[in-house]
């Protein structure tokens, strides 16, 4: 059976209350310096995830161009965001916190001084991290890297998370059997020093650390690059959910989105291994391209063993200049993006 289709993190989705500042905040602090895309609508598709009901929101897509996923800024309009019952912490069932990583470790910890990191530590990875929290609360985990797309200006973009489960070996299975990661390192129960200045970090954990290299399916792969995720499972702790009672797009970590190619063989791949497409946009939209903004492609989720949102995106056209009509046409295509569009790409700036 041929692999899936499964690429680099095209972007990682946050709620927010206020997107403009927070849209801002990841320009001026973190680089997430060009825009793909903006928009306010009202949208259906998310009817699985959010009561049933179209909700009005606006969002923004906005790319490091050091290489690496984007970050999808989210806010309902409709309605008010809810914020969780408890703040989210570490053995939480969802995703804790987005992955960068920087040339030089030493020295973003330095810059990012006013959003108190955490000591550097030595990670499950076997590279030197430290953590940091956005004005509302989410956590990144920094670590060292290299092989980066263009220069980093401090981190480059999301290159994985950390996600708490409630069966570790359960969601190893998913993420390798389905997703295509492969286990790089699993521990047993411990406690971790790196941990224990973040919320929930006194429990002792599972923790497995798996990898993607850099996929050759074409299109945005050598932007994106490699890929890793760290699962963690307390075993003193009882996570909650997240998200429980509480809609995708509300506050936190909403979703984590793959570049993939042929999604047809990737819903029937998912459907084999018991995790059928929570939903499709073809159904929606009657097959024919999902439009967000002037980025047209074909959106589909999934759940992970623990409810976690899972996106595919295989994006069919990308605008350029959007204020000439001018964009790149990936469909079909199975060549990756050549340079020059990235640097048209650039062009497009982040407000504030």
């Amino acid at each position: 059976m041929t692999k899936p289709k499964i690429g680099g993190i095209l972007q990682i989705g946050v709620g927010v209350t206020d997107m403009p500042y927070m849209r801002s905040w990841y320009h001026t602090n973190l680089k997430f310096s060009a825009q793909v895309l903006e928009e306010k609508a009202i949208t259906g598709l998310m009817k699985a995830y959010t009561g049933g009901e179209a909700h009005e929101r606006q969002a923004a897509i906005i790319m490091n161009m050091a290489g690496g996923g984007g970050l999808e800024v989210w806010q309902y309009l409709s309605r008010e965001p809810k914020l969780p019952s408890q703040k989210p912490q570490l053995g939480d069932l969802g995703i804790f916190a987005i992955k960068l990583k920087t040339p030089d470790l030493a020295s973003t910890r330095r810059i990012l001084e006013h959003s108190k990191p955490t000591a550097r530590q030595m990670g499950i990875s076997g590279k030197k991290e430290f953590f940091f929290s956005d004005p509302a609360g989410n956590y990144f985990h920094v670590t060292e890297g290299n092989e980066y797309f263009g220069k980093p200006q401090l981190t480059a973009g999301a290159c994985g998370a950390i996600i708490g489960c409630a069966d570790l070996e359960k969601s190893i299975q998913f993420y390798t059997e389905v997703l295509g990661f492969e286990l790089t390192k699993q521990t047993e129960a411990e406690t971790v020093e790196a941990f224990e200045s973040l919320p929930g970090g006194n429990h002792t954990f599972k923790r497995a650390y798996l990898t993607k290299p850099k996929p050759s399916i074409g299109g945005f792969s050598n932007f994106l690059g490699a890929t890793e995720l760290e699962l963690i499972q307390a075993t003193d702790y009882t996570g909650v959910k997240m998200y429980e009672g509480r809609y995708w797009g509300d506050p936190g970590f909403i979703h984590i989105c793959f570049d993939v190619k042929d999604m047809d063989s990737l819903k029937s791949h998912c459907e084999k291994q018991g995790y059928p497409f929570v939903l499709d946009s073809f159904d929606t939209e009657n097959g024919e391209s999902f439009n967000m903004g002037n980025v047209t492609s074909r959106v589909a989720y999934i759940d992970d063993p623990d409810g976690t949102a899972i996106e595919f995106v295989e994006t069919h056209k990308v605008p350029l200049i959007p204020a000439l009509g001018i964009a790149v046409n990936l469909q079909g295509k199975k060549k990756d993006v050549p340079r020059w569009v990235y640097k048209l790409i650039r062009l497009n700036k982040v407000k504030g």
